[in-house]
């Protein structure tokens, strides 16, 4: 069975401005469009189920690793929203837009990396073994999860108090000084104990009660919590249990069969499972301490654009499939062209500072691309995508984009293989 890979690194760039939809999930469309870059520090284990609109969520959201065929299947969730709203079909346009070569790439050997970002910090750079530490909770969490998704095994009602790795169903309502604030209110929300959702201590406040326990939760805000009028504050949430569920029993012999003798016993299938998330786990530390060592000198407003222009022949493409312009594509969603460039902007730079700590990464430790990691990453990409051959390869990328997928393989490396220290 293959589970979603768990590294830091995933897809190339052009395959995800290829493959995916052109509108956010809540409706803003300069976050659909995955880049690597982004790619990197969010690709998590495991999905989980919808999250709550609520304020009290962590870093930890575990979600999967898009694929080209997901992909396509959110361009066709994509497409009928954008029927409805524009009152178009694509069957009225007579010939459906290809994707057009990107003329918007900076070309890598041009780049002078170190005029842009300074990486003098990442030498001292440690990680440390409680950073990259999993809890029980979190591991029993995923191994659920993966099971019901791989071998279809179901959740089941149980009559017993809250244990790591369970589900329960809850409300809640937070309140700060007795006073309730916004977005900290739900009915019926499902949360996974050990999924990282809530902020550190909510999830482990729920261990041990059970079906129809009533009880104040004290929490505390973390002090970089995304809204500021909480952050660092003291909370309390009224919770109550209404149900709690957990992954049926599963033997030895049945994960066995299930696995078509792939996993002899649970155990084996469990420490697997364990292995990929701390790899996970380590992988996205270390990226992320080296996002934070990295000091960016300038913007590269070269790379800048090029995230922009990508995005925009992105949406160009959907525009001409169901014969609207980008004014009322955008206003679809909410948005002027002004707020969408102001947005596409400020996720570009994001996108530069972490193309520039991969290049210059890999720059600093001599990393360069040969001949033959080109025929390599070309074969690899061709069977991945079941593309078929080299020319319809590069109908969606360019010479560039393959050079860069090569150093990002190698910025996995160096992210894979960077110590922990105790």
């Amino acid at each position: 069975m293959k589970r979603s890979k768990l590294t830091a690194v995933t897809l190339v760039a052009a395959f995800a401005l290829s493959f995916s939809a052109c509108s956010k999930n809540e409706n803003d469309p300069t976050e659909a469009v995955e880049t690597t870059a982004s790619t990197v520090a969010a690709t998590t284990p495991a999905e989980t189920v919808t999250e709550p609109a609520t304020t009290v969520t962590s870093t930890e959201n575990v979600t999967t690793e898009n694929t080209s065929a997901e992909a396509v299947s959110t361009n066709a969730e994509t497409a009928d929203s954008t029927e409805e709203a524009t009152g178009t079909t694509a069957e009225e346009t007579k010939e459906q837009p290809t994707i057009a070569p990107r003329d918007y790439i900076v070309t890598l050997d041009t780049i002078d990396v170190f005029d842009y970002i300074d990486l003098s910090d990442v030498k001292t750079l440690e990680v440390k073994a409680n950073d990259v530490a999993l809890s029980e909770a979190y591991v029993k969490y995923n191994v659920g999860f993966y099971l019901q998704e791989e071998f279809g095994y179901t959740m089941e009602e149980q009559d017993r108090p809250v244990e790591a790795g369970d589900t329960v169903v809850i409300d809640y309502v937070g309140s700060v000084d007795g006073v309730e604030f916004e977005g900290g209110k739900d009915e019926d929300a499902e949360l996974g104990i050990g999924s990282g959702r809530f902020i550190p201590g909510f999830e482990e406040g729920i261990i041990g009660k059970k079906t129809g326990d009533t009880f104040d939760l004290p929490v505390k805000f973390p002090e970089d919590y995304g809204a500021e009028n909480l952050a660092g504050k003291d909370a309390v949430f009224k919770v109550t249990i209404k149900s709690v569920k957990a992954i049926q029993e599963v033997t030895d012999d049945m994960i066995k069969e299930k696995s078509e003798g792939e996993y002899d016993t649970l155990k084996a299938y469990a420490d697997e499972v364990e292995d990929e998330l701390r790899t996970y786990k380590h992988d996205s530390v270390v990226f992320n301490k080296l996002m934070a060592a990295a000091k960016e000198k300038k913007k590269h407003e070269g790379l800048i654009n090029e995230y922009v222009q990508q995005q925009y022949a992105q949406y160009d493409q959907m525009c001409a499939l169901y014969g609207v312009s980008r004014a009322d594509f955008f206003s679809t969603y909410g948005y002027s062209e002004e707020e969408i460039e102001e947005l596409l902007k400020s996720n570009g730079a994001d996108y530069a500072r972490q193309k520039l700590l991969i290049l210059g990464i890999c720059r600093q430790e001599g990393y360069e691309v040969g001949e033959d990691d080109i025929k390599d990453i070309k074969k690899e990409l061709i069977e991945e995508y079941g593309l078929g051959d080299e020319e319809t390869l590069m109908g969606y990328l360019t010479e560039e984009d393959l050079k860069y997928q090569v150093l990002m393989n190698k910025f996995q490396d160096y992210v894979t293989n960077f110590k922990v220290v105790d």
